[in-house]
């Protein structure tokens, strides 16, 4: 009975209903600060598969990883529904990875994969278990960058639906600095069997398909890649090969500047078009302003 409630649930989808449900919810969870839990890790937790959010039964404890934050656009709100009607898994240690509202290629660039590999620095025990949200892993890039063994030797699981996740401790995630976003392009070139840059390619422009701007700022002979419907195997060898990137927008440059660190990367678009540029946008140069 429970399972058919949980399926009707999800196949009805009750967006606003579902959202504020979950916000009202949430406005409960006591503030890191007054928690004395926060200092981690969170013993005996369940996590919800819309937001990463902690629960002990039905009392929320902390936020998820995205919950808001400078340069980020905020979790969805934690499903409820699911909270009270859950169908259960158990491990001995997780972290809540990546909860985030914008599954793209930028989240599994420049968020997840930076989080993951950060976990030893953090002293994050081996055998804790990353989670993602379901978006995030149904993602063409994120399934190949698992099938490639990028996550590898530690584990991963996409987070299902319709389960909270249960552990004994659970992690904050780490934040990394530039120095893990700086392991990416390694990572992603070893998993994928990219031999070291050779820069004797052209020009990389990366970027929608129907962009004509991108396609004039890149010239002729440019390669050109679409990063929401291109194979990532393809994106990070291209990346390997380019000797500059010109970039649509800033969602495209942010994943050049993380796969290609070593050359030039122009931008088409306007600064400020994505707010998890902020940090790195220093790094562009906005091609438009030149005009």
């Amino acid at each position: 009975m429970l399972t058919a409630i949980r399926a009707a649930w999800a196949r009805a989808d009750f967006a606003p209903l579902r959202a504020a449900a979950g916000r009202a919810g949430d406005a409960a969870r006591p503030a890191p600060a007054a928690s004395p839990e926060a200092a981690g890790p969170h013993r005996d937790m369940w996590i919800n598969p819309a937001s990463g959010a902690l629960f002990r039964g039905l009392r929320p404890v902390a936020a998820g990883p995205d919950a808001g934050g400078s340069g980020r656009a905020g979790a969805p709100a934690s499903d409820w529904i699911v909270q009270a009607f859950p169908a259960r898994a158990r491990v001995t240690r997780a972290i809540p990875l990546w909860y985030g509202a914008r599954a793209d290629l930028v989240a599994l660039l420049a968020e997840a994969l930076p989080r993951h590999l950060a976990r030893e620095a953090a002293g994050i025990p081996a055998d804790a278990v990353s989670l993602i949200s379901l978006p995030l892993g149904r993602l063409d890039a994120t399934q190949d960058a698992l099938a490639a063994g990028a996550f590898a030797p530690a584990p991963l699981r996409v987070h299902a639906w319709d389960k909270l996740i249960g552990a004994e401790e659970v992690f904050d995630a780490p934040r990394p600095g530039a120095e893990a976003q700086g392991r990416v392009a390694a990572r992603l070139r070893a998993a994928f069997g990219v031999e070291g840059a050779s820069r004797s390619g052209a020009t990389l422009a990366l970027g929608r398909a129907d962009d004509s701007a991108l396609d004039r700022a890149a010239g002729r002979g440019a390669q050109r890649l679409d990063p929401e419907s291109a194979r990532l195997a393809d994106i990070v060898a291209a990346a390997a090969e380019a000797s500059r990137v010109v970039a649509g927008d800033e969602s495209a440059a942010i994943c050049a500047r993380l796969l290609a660190p070593e050359i030039p990367v122009g931008v088409t678009g306007k600064p400020g078009s994505d707010p998890r540029a902020e940090g790195v946008r220093g790094s562009f140069e906005f091609l438009s302003e030149k005009r």
